[in-house]
């Protein structure tokens, strides 16, 4: 299932449970990687070839 192209939304409680996020990343055909990083104010300027989805577990975004 592609995504729609355009800028990063941040949707904020769209999961209540570790287990809701990881039946979307099973529905949305995603491949399911672990980042860890420190807190920034935002990312440098860059792009992906393929679809990207993230989950923040833990912290805020």
């Amino acid at each position: 299932m592609a995504l729609e192209p355009g800028p990063m939304k941040v949707i904020h409680n769209f999961h209540s449970s570790k287990e809701e996020v990881l039946e979307d990343i099973k529905k949305l055909d995603l491949w399911p990687t672990v980042y860890v990083s420190d807190r920034m104010d935002e990312l440098p300027l860059h792009w992906h070839d393929v679809d990207n989805c993230g989950y923040v577990m833990e912290g805020k975004s």
